[in-house]
């Protein structure tokens, strides 16, 4: 099956007591447009006189493109040092999600572990981010090679707010807990492109 066809897991605030529940939802698909291109800052013109003596210039960094925020990623990526997955799937109040997921193929299920895990890391990351969404292949295809999964192009919801969102996620062997973990997370995704990649600000058709 398409990894763009996949289920989208939510993530529930939890309650005073720490404890999170998740569901999973089915998704429309979603047609990915193509990257714009990136323009090129025009060469300086050279100077109209010489000095006495030729100084050295060194070359002026080129800035980033000039399109869209949504394409752009910070290069860092934060390494995770703790997981949370299995231990949110544990919860009793996740009892229907966890046995849907494991009723899932293989690859789904990676899928839908890892963007468990990527909304709890991003909110252990920064307490004021409150994930309750996740798209991982809403700006671009996933990539999946064995267990290991790459979300290049990721979409994450916080307050009705929609961000980019990149990781890449290793599950273990039995494909019930999390290995390796590391994100990043980019640019708020302006509202004008929502609909393009069939992202709501609260549940709906699009999710």
């Amino acid at each position: 099956m398409s990894l763009a066809l996949l289920p989208i897991v939510r993530r529930l605030p939890p309650p005073q007591e720490e404890a999170i529940s998740v569901e999973l939802l089915a998704p429309q698909q979603i047609e990915t447009p193509a990257t714009p291109p990136i323009a090129e800052r025009p060469s300086e013109p050279p100077a109209t006189s010489q000095p006495a003596e030729p100084i050295k210039k060194e070359p002026e960094p080129q800035p980033q493109s000039s399109g869209s925020e949504t394409t752009r990623q910070p290069a860092a990526m934060v390494r995770a040092t703790q997981f949370f997955s299995a231990k949110v799937l544990a919860d009793p109040r996740s009892k229907k999600a966890r046995e849907g997921l494991w009723q899932l193929a293989t690859g789904e299920r990676i899928v839908q572990l890892c963007n468990v895990e990527a909304m709890e890391q991003v909110h252990h990351w920064k307490a004021e981010f409150e994930p309750d969404f996740l798209v991982a292949y809403a700006m671009a295809d996933t990539i999946l090679a064995g267990r290991v999964l790459e979300a290049v192009g990721g979409a994450l919801r916080s307050k009705g707010n929609w961000y980019n969102i990149r990781y890449r996620c290793e599950v273990a062997p039995d494909i019930k807990s999390v290995a390796m973990f590391e994100f990043s997370v980019g640019t708020e995704i302006p509202r004008d492109e929502w609909e393009a990649h069939v992202l709501t600000a609260e549940d709906g058709a699009g999710d």
